[in-house]
């Protein structure tokens, strides 16, 4: 039987960036819930939610912020925090590198703001990055890129759409080689 190991873990939370700080806020009872800031939440029933308040301009160079939708920016983050956890050197001579990422969905703030650009402004006023800046699948995509920027590296990134049994799924995912497969 083949092992997965988990070789590295980044955190971006409403409790907030990285696992200590994380950690340290479950194990303390604190709430990452709070009164919704990103909209005026005044005319609907519920005004609270998990928002995750993170300046994504401290972590990512500022073609990634224009380019992609702010679920990127977070996978972006999270996966450096794994890579720089996990104390691997990405140098081209690691040939078994990968990502994988779990999400229902992203991409709806930018979807949104396309929507309103093209309205007041036409189609020339719409960034080409629109659509494929909102996908889900690439979180995991701009994550690998990402990490193939430093070094030449032969990798592979996975993308599962599904809320309900990632946390069972992705470590099944190692064990039965997404990794290995990118090398075939």
């Amino acid at each position: 039987m083949r092992r997965v190991v988990v070789t590295g873990m980044g955190v971006v939370s409403p409790l907030g960036v990285g696992i200590d700080t994380f950690w340290e806020g479950l194990t303390s009872g604190r709430s990452g819930v709070r009164r919704i800031t990103r909209f005026d939440p005044s005319p609907y029933p519920s005004q609270i939610a998990g928002e995750v308040a993170v300046d994504a301009a401290a972590y990512l160079p500022r073609r990634d912020l224009v380019r992609t939708d702010v679920f990127i920016h977070y996978a972006l983050i999270c996966a450096q925090a794994a890579l720089s956890d996990s104390g691997l050197k990405v140098d081209g001579q690691n040939d078994r590198v990968g990502v994988s990422v779990g999400t229902g969905m992203g991409g709806v703030p930018m979807l949104l703001n396309s929507w309103d650009t093209l309205q007041r402004e036409g189609m020339l006023g719409v960034s080409a990055y629109a659509l494929p800046g909102s996908l889900p699948n690439m979180a995991a995509g701009c994550s690998m890129a990402d990490m193939a920027d430093e070094a030449q590296v032969l990798a592979c990134w996975q993308q599962l759409e599904s809320v309900i049994g990632q946390g069972h799924d992705r470590p099944g995912d190692g064990r039965d080689g997404f990794v290995r497969r990118a090398r075939e």
